[in-house]
């Protein structure tokens, strides 16, 4: 009988997919997206120049121990970086709250609240 375990974590996915993408001489950068659960968002791995599996797999384990108990997973090194997808609702989000907080302290350069005179 043969038993085969067919689970497999993200990282065990990314560095089969880097050693197929080596294998088969696929140009660089190459950038992965990815979910990863413990930070429960997808993750883009970007790889600037071709290095070896075993350093690959060196960085991104750094990456994992740095980042676990961080909310947050931004990472760089030397041999990749590492940040979060932002979706397109999320982005524009973002924008409106900084265009808001912008147009907040132009009206009110203090930032601390709009403050009368009662005299």
């Amino acid at each position: 009988m043969t038993t085969r375990n067919l689970n497999k974590t993200w990282r065990d996915i990314i560095f089969d997919q880097y050693s197929a993408d080596l294998s088969a001489n696929e140009p660089f950068p190459i950038r992965y997206l990815i979910n990863a659960p413990e930070w429960k968002k997808d993750i883009f791995i970007n790889v600037p120049k071709k290095i070896s599996l075993e350093a690959y797999r060196s960085s991104v384990l750094a990456f994992c121990r740095t980042k676990y108990r961080d909310s947050d997973p931004i990472y760089e090194d030397e041999n990749l970086s590492v940040r979060p997808r932002v979706s397109r609702h999320q982005a524009q989000a973002e924008e409106i709250d900084k265009y808001q907080h912008d147009l907040e302290t132009k009206d009110n350069p203090t930032g601390f609240g709009v403050f009368y005179d009662r005299s």
